[in-house]
């Protein structure tokens, strides 16, 4: 009878476990502040305020990322120089897979809620963003 109820203890133990959440990368797209970098060592970088924002397109597997500055009036100042990326999911996490003419390398989503983005790439450095809210500015 012990042995049942030790079955049993360890079903419900496994049952009850934390399960992680499917991510949609559909949340990504947009425009997202960084806020804070995480390294390995324990040691994190914040950034109160920041002068380029992210913004990230996804659908169809793939989708791009690009720097650009905001400007007081709204509008947003830009290069051509997206980062092509596609999404991979492997060994149960959802990656960012990105290649240009140079290189390529990826990043773990480790978090996408619809305002906070959680991003680590292959050294363990963990970039946190929330979601880029302009300024607005009215006369008064």
């Amino acid at each position: 009878m012990r042995t049942v109820w030790l079955f049993l203890g360890v079903i419900f133990l496994v049952g009850c476990g934390s399960k992680k959440e499917p991510i949609d990368l559909d949340m990504l797209n947009g425009y997202w502040e960084i806020e804070k970098v995480s390294f390995p060592d324990s040691s994190v970088k914040t950034y109160d305020i920041s002068t380029t924002i992210d913004f990230f397109t996804f659908g169809d597997g793939k989708g791009f990322r690009k720097k650009v500055k905001p400007t007081l009036d709204g509008i947003y100042t830009t290069s051509n120089d997206a980062i092509p990326f596609i999404k991979v999911e492997e060994e149960g996490g959802v990656y960012l897979r990105y290649s240009n003419e140079s290189e390529s390398w990826e990043e773990e989503v480790q978090l996408l809620q619809a305002n906070l983005l959680r991003l680590r790439n292959a050294e363990g450095i963990q970039y946190t963003y929330s979601r880029y809210e302009p300024i607005a500015i009215t006369d008064e």
